[in-house]
């Protein structure tokens, strides 16, 4: 599949832009989710030495990955919500001592 798409967009002459710039975000995609692994989990070698060991490794890896990804996603929502939150009940009394100042 890989190998007849590479072939196609190679033999085809000229891509479209749309189809390039897809392919290149999707590359960035793969290569920001890489950097990440490396980062917070470095593989300095595998458990095993099967293939089945090492796919069960890097599964694992990937799985850590992506709940990490979410609880971090998660953390800064409720952050966020927490300082609007914060900002609104400001406002709100803000806006109340003025109205009351005014009347």
């Amino acid at each position: 599949s890989y190998q007849q798409t590479r072939t196609c967009l190679a033999m085809s002459g000229s891509p479209p832009r749309h189809d390039i710039v897809l392919i290149y975000r999707r590359r960035w995609q793969i290569e920001s989710l890489f950097k990440q692994i490396k980062q917070n989990f470095p593989l300095r070698y595998f458990y095993g030495e099967s293939s089945n060991a090492i796919k069960i490794q890097i599964w694992v890896t990937l799985i850590a990955n992506l709940l990490m990804t979410l609880l971090q996603q998660n953390f800064y929502r409720t952050v966020k919500n927490s300082i609007l939150l914060r900002n609104a009940k400001t406002r709100k009394a803000c806006n109340s001592m003025s109205y009351t100042l005014f009347i």
